[in-house]
C-alpha cells in the first residue's frame, strides 16, 4: 500500500540537548512536534524539514501536544505557564497560574479545554475562550508529572505524581472545602 510505504523512508533530526516530547497530528498533513532545550520544533511528516521553531521560553521545553483538529499547538515546560501557538507560529494563548514547572499538557477531546499538571502538586484544566483556569485539581502530595484526558468524555482527567498516587477525576463532581474530589485514587 502507498502510504505505508512512505513510512519505509528513515528521517532524522538532530537536535541540540535531549528531547522531551514528541507529538504527531492526527490531522492532515500530519505535522510533527518535538520538544527540547527551550523550544518546539515542527517537521513536514514527509520531508522532515523543519516548518518553523517555536521558542517556548528562556528554560526547558517538556512537552508539545496538538489539538486533534491540528489548529493548535500547546507546549509546557520549566517556566510555570502553558502557551498555546496556531500552526503558523502565531502565539495565541499564555495559561498562568500554576507556579512551578508544568510537566505535561492534553487537549480535552471537546477542543475548547486544555489539562495540565505541575510540580506546583496540581493539574488544572483551562478554559481556552477565556484563558481560565477553570478547575484545580489538588489532592497529590507530591509533583504531578503525568495527566491524560479520556479520549471521548472530557468530563474525566487521570493524573500521577511522584506520591506514587494515580487519580481519577469527574470535573463535572462538586468541589468541596478541601478542592476537587477524585473519582479514584490508586497508590
Amino acid at each position: 500500500n502507498r502510504r505505508w510505504r512512505a513510512f519505509e523512508r528513515k528521517a532524522t533530526a538532530v537536535h541540540f540537548g535531549h528531547v522531551r516530547c514528541v507529538d504527531i497530528c492526527t490531522a492532515p498533513p500530519h505535522r510533527i512536534a518535538v520538544t527540547n532545550f527551550d523550544r518546539v520544533t515542527l517537521y513536514h511528516s514527509g520531508t522532515f524539514t523543519v516548518l518553523r521553531s517555536l521558542t517556548v521560553w528562556q528554560d526547558s521545553a517538556y512537552c508539545c501536544r496538538f489539538r486533534s483538529d491540528g489548529r493548535m499547538l500547546a507546549a509546557s515546560g520549566e517556566h510555570p505557564g502553558v502557551r498555546v501557538w496556531g500552526t503558523r507560529g502565531k502565539l495565541q494563548r499564555r495559561l498562568d497560574g500554576h507556579t512551578r514547572a508544568v510537566y505535561q499538557v492534553w487537549f480535552l477531546p471537546n477542543r475548547t479545554s486544555l489539562l495540565s499538571s505541575s510540580d506546583d502538586m496540581t493539574a488544572k484544566v483551562w478554559d481556552l475562550t477565556t484563558c481560565t483556569c477553570v478547575v484545580t485539581l489538588p489532592g497529590h502530595t507530591d509533583y504531578v508529572r503525568a495527566c491524560h484526558p479520556h479520549p471521548f468524555d472530557s468530563n474525566l482527567v487521570a493524573t500521577g505524581g511522584y506520591d506514587h498516587a494515580v487519580r481519577l477525576w469527574d470535573l463535572r463532581a462538586s468541589p468541596s472545602s478541601s478542592g476537587h474530589p477524585s473519582v479514584m485514587a490508586v497508590g
